[in-house]
């Protein structure tokens, strides 16, 4: 029951900042305290539970985390009320926490294998103890705004990454891509915010 101060969202909701200018871009990723840097090869198409994530974030900076739940409807208690997200992601930190300031950080694969430091997931709001984080798939944005992570080129250009790491077919463990249908809801608004 969704009461009046409770707002339902479109299945697949998602808020992305696209630079105007190449200049604007610095596509490595901070990966610890120090000021170290990688570059992301690109991002996954679906991952699965029990995998093993990082990332680095602005207010509580570098964690760990494994997917604990996927295909979730959260409540998230914001300024506007109660607003229910759906098809979401949980990770539970095992290294670290979250808080207010984190949303937007981006979560990477972090494996031994070929997929490591791939981008799997964005960080969008927490549990109260700051020892979940509810995220999105970020396959679901690339593909509604039609953009691939950005990768040095050399000398101020930039070529695009890849997205890799297919759901096998019939096996609910892994996140599901989005249909046609569901692509068609989540319409793009473009604003030039500065």
């Amino acid at each position: 029951m969704i009461n009046e101060s409770s707002r339902l969202l479109p299945a697949h909701t998602f808020f992305i900042a696209i630079a105007n200018s190449n200049s604007l871009l610095n596509p490595r990723y901070l990966i610890n305290q120090s000021g170290g840097l990688i570059t992301v090869p690109g991002h996954l198409l679906s991952y699965r539970l029990g995998m093993t994530f990082k990332r680095m974030a602005k207010t509580n900076g570098f964690a760990r985390g494994v997917v604990e739940a996927i295909g979730v409807e959260q409540r998230v208690r914001g300024d506007s009320g109660i607003k229910i997200f759906r098809d979401q992601t949980v990770i539970r930190f095992t290294q670290g926490r979250t808080g207010p300031g984190d949303s937007g950080s981006v979560w990477l694969n972090n494996s031994n294998d070929r997929l490591n430091n791939y981008a799997a997931a964005v960080h969008f709001a927490g549990s109260t103890d700051g020892t979940r984080s509810v995220s999105f798939p970020i396959e679901r944005a690339m593909r509604t705004y039609g953009t691939l992570v950005a990768i040095p080129a050399g000398a101020g250009r930039y070529k695009a990454g890849v997205a890799k790491g297919k759901a096998p077919k019939n096996n609910y463990a892994y996140v599901r891509p989005m249909t046609r249908k569901q692509l068609a809801l989540s319409p793009v608004i473009k604003s030039n915010a500065e």
